[in-house]
């Protein structure tokens, strides 16, 4: 699963998005890794990368972004060795205001 949340500082915003992978058994699944497009409303893409810790939970966080409007996340991979994962949810969209 994919949760994207925003906070807003004096000038900027702060963007986290938060995915969530689990085993076959529904099992928490640590030490996957996760890689993200996360694209702003003026179309600049950021490519981030994270690992998922024991609860399953891999984060990312783009600080210090100016631009309101539409963000995008995509999942374009999750992998670990020997297993193959099959994300039921690949994108998200959040509108920061």
């Amino acid at each position: 699963s994919i949760n994207m949340t925003y906070t807003k500082s004096l000038f900027w915003y702060n963007l986290t998005t938060k995915v969530h992978a689990v085993d076959d058994q529904s099992k928490n699944a640590g030490s996957v890794k996760v890689n993200l497009t996360i694209t702003s409303p003026s179309g600049v893409q950021y490519v981030r990368s994270a690992t998922t810790n024991s609860s399953g939970e891999a984060t990312v966080a783009l600080n210090y972004l100016f631009t309101k409007g539409i963000y995008k996340t995509v999942i374009t991979s999750i992998a670990k060795g020997g297993f193959t994962y099959s994300p039921n949810k690949t994108e998200q969209t959040m509108n920061v205001q």
